[in-house]
């Protein structure tokens, strides 16, 4: 019994590692994020739309090493901008929310067109799933929210 729970807990932690090295090739702030962005930013939709303020503050943790990375490559300020939507608690946070989704799908494909010619396919191609992933997030709250951006 004892042995099936050590190789049960051998092969969760495998997977764990595998599923972290994608993120962590792709961009030097994945590697501080300890979960997957995608999740984050759909909780953090969840949470404001069910109006629990404190969740979405809290997840904004998860994701600051990407804000820091937004703000240094395109100096542009999001963590100001989620605070003070939070604090207005109005329909500005879904923007500020996509915002931050369209610029890390930019920072992903500034990554492939930077090191593209370097980076191994299997590297490439979790790029790619990754962006990806962040783009059927966007598009969906962008149909979903679309009366807040007319």
């Amino acid at each position: 019994m004892m042995q099936k729970i050590f190789y049960i807990i051998s092969a969760i932690i495998v997977l764990i590692c595998i599923f972290s090295i994608s993120y962590l090739e792709a961009k030097p702030y994945l590697a501080e994020v300890k979960i997957a962005p995608v999740k984050v930013y759909k909780s953090m939709l969840e949470n404001y739309q069910q109006k629990q303020y404190e969740k979405v503050n809290t997840s904004l943790g998860y994701v600051k090493p990407i804000i820091d990375t937004i703000k240094l490559e395109f100096e542009i300020d999001l963590n100001t901008e989620f605070q003070t939507t939070l604090k207005q608690k109005d329909n500005t946070f879904y923007t500020t929310l996509n915002r931050l989704i369209f610029y890390d799908i930019q920072v992903i494909f500034n990554s492939i067109q930077e090191e593209g010619k370097t980076q191994s396919p299997v590297i490439l191609k979790n790029w790619f799933r990754m962006a990806y992933a962040n783009y059927l997030l966007l598009s969906s709250t962008l149909k979903e929210n679309k009366e807040t951006f007319i």
